[in-house]
């Protein structure tokens, strides 16, 4: 069940807001713990009930370790390691085995082939939350969740598919605060227009995307030769859909967890405003950045021990991190291309660069803009592309290896005057030129490329649309810079207005157009 789908915007959730609203009003705060666990195994147990059993067993064997951390001090190291092995064993077998094999028989060191083993929903998720739960206890030595608390922290389904990836530290207070487990009228206003805002960047923006980015890799992969200015709206369209579909689910998973009274860290920050690769590790899916660097960077030494070593554990976390992100080589080379990025950045930072005046300053920042979201811009195409060579078929085309040309039946499309004025600009049109999209269909997939790529450099992101309402844990570490009163939400009657509108506009939509799958469902 996903959150664009028909069945969690008409049932699920209704469903479990009302009963949550009968539970905590008639029998309080326990019953309405109860219910949301019981309703988010319910969510994972629909698309395959055997799957919600494997996450039972993990949570109860993943609680187990901990306790057994808590009471026997002296073997606690030994403990940690044994729950570790255990949460990666799983991981390894249900994400990477068919790779292992697969790349095996590529080599030619192994012929045996194995039937397909399905990835269950939200798995690498959930390994690395229950992972740094373990990791937590044995720092501090208090357990901190009692089993019931522990059974919500992990399953509770805002987070469960697709993240964030929570700390118990983050979870803990809420469970004795005034807000949480309680019906609230605010939480439901503010948590029903962050979820509609999500909702509609997921069914119009990222959705409206796939359909001109997706044809374009696909025939990448096939091996056609790619023309430069498909091959540019191709990558750009699979950059705003990435985008757009995770600040969707992002924004989605907030606002269903505000329902209930439940604040979530904050996954994503306008990345593509990013000026630099940290930067955009800072603003980019937040929380896996912040496990990336508490439990497996700083572990291997961080900084600490020299710039090589330094750059080494840079380059070790972000091939880890590639290969989390998908059992493939092209993730793992999209993981090592941005360690490649880190590493220059911290290097170029020693440098301790700055200019003088404003308009150098301007000209500066603007650049390092610009280099950033090319180098990430670059990485995607590895991270969409099924293989290593529709990746360099896709660039090919961007780089102008084929030539710079647009076929000559595009010609017709263009007003009179351009007609008269392209070709002095340099605009070629070849009779021998094709594309894979329909002219109309390019066009219009410019126009959205453009209108969408202005919207994010541009518009304010739900964290200042919000801003005032506190929707995440922790805001004062990520300050909503002040807008006009205009794009700052408030609960008046114009605004309700305008985010119904939104939603249903957003539900037509996924009757309309294609619906897709979350880039990061089943991860």
């Amino acid at each position: 069940m996903q959150f664009n789908s028909f069945e969690f915007i008409c049932l699920f959730l209704p469903a479990t807001v009302v009963l949550f609203i009968v539970f905590s009003k008639r029998w309080g705060t326990s019953a309405a713990i109860f219910w949301l666990i019981a309703a988010s195994l319910f969510f994972y147990a629909w698309w395959n009930p055997i799957f919600a059993l494997l996450l039972i067993a993990a949570i109860v064997g993943n609680y187990l370790v901990s306790r057994a951390i808590i009471r026997s001090p002296e073997q606690k190291k030994l403990l940690l390691t044994v729950g570790i092995l255990f949460n990666l064993c799983v991981l390894i077998y249900f994400k990477y085995t068919n790779f292992f094999f697969q790349t095996l028989r590529e080599i030619g060191w192994s012929h045996a082939t194995l039937p397909p083993i399905i990835l269950p929903l939200g798995i690498s998720f959930i390994i690395f939350q229950m992972i740094a739960y373990l990791v937590d206890v044995y720092r501090s030595g208090n357990a901190g969740l009692s089993f019931v608390q522990y059974c919500f922290f992990i399953t509770f389904f805002p987070k469960l598919i697709a993240g964030p990836i929570m700390r118990s530290s983050e979870i803990a207070p809420q469970f004795s605060g005034g807000q949480a487990f309680r019906f609230h009228e605010s939480n439901l206003a503010v948590g029903l227009t962050i979820f509609i805002l999500g909702l509609w960047k997921k069914a119009v923006f990222a959705d409206a995307m796939a359909v001109y980015s997706s044809p374009i890799f696909v025939a990448a992969d096939a091996g056609i030769p790619m023309n430069f200015f498909e091959s540019w709206l191709g990558a750009v369209a699979y950059a705003l859909q990435l985008y757009f579909d995770f600040s969707g689910y992002a924004d989605m998973a907030i606002g269903a967890a505000r329902i209930f009274g439940i604040q979530l860290p904050i996954n994503f920050l306008s990345p593509y405003k990013s000026k630099s690769a940290i930067e955009f590790w800072r603003t980019w899916h937040i929380t896996l950045s912040n496990f990336l660097r508490d439990y497996l960077y700083i572990p291997l030494g961080g900084n600490r021990k020299g710039p090589l070593r330094k750059y080494g554990n840079l380059l070790c976390t972000m091939l880890i991190g590639g290969l989390w992100h998908g059992a493939g080589w092209t993730f793992l080379f999209w993981g090592a291309l941005h360690g490649i990025f880190l590493i220059i950045n911290h290097g170029w930072r020693t440098f301790h660069f700055s200019c003088s005046t404003r308009v150098g300053r301007n000209v500066a920042l603007f650049f390092s803009w610009l280099l950033t979201f090319m180098c990430t811009l670059v990485a995607w195409i590895f991270f969409r592309a099924e293989t290593f060579a529709g990746a360099w078929n896709l660039l090919k085309g961007m780089a102008g290896f084929r030539g710079i040309a647009l076929p000559y039946s595009f010609l017709s499309h263009f007003p009179a005057f351009l007609r008269q004025l392209m070709p002095a600009y340099g605009f070629r049109f070849d009779m021998t030129e094709t594309m894979v999209l329909r002219p109309d269909m390019f066009f219009r997939g410019t126009f959205w490329m453009c209108a969408l790529f202005t919207v994010v450099m541009f518009a304010p992101n739900t964290q200042e649309f919000m801003g005032s309402f506190l929707p995440i844990i922790n805001p004062e570490k990520h300050p909503a810079p002040q807008r006009t009163p205009l794009f700052r939400w408030s609960p008046t009657t114009r605004y309700a207005f305008c985010i119904a509108v939104l939603g249903f506009l957003s539900f037509a939509s996924l009757m309309i157009l294609q619906k897709t799958e979350f880039l990061y469902f089943q991860f």
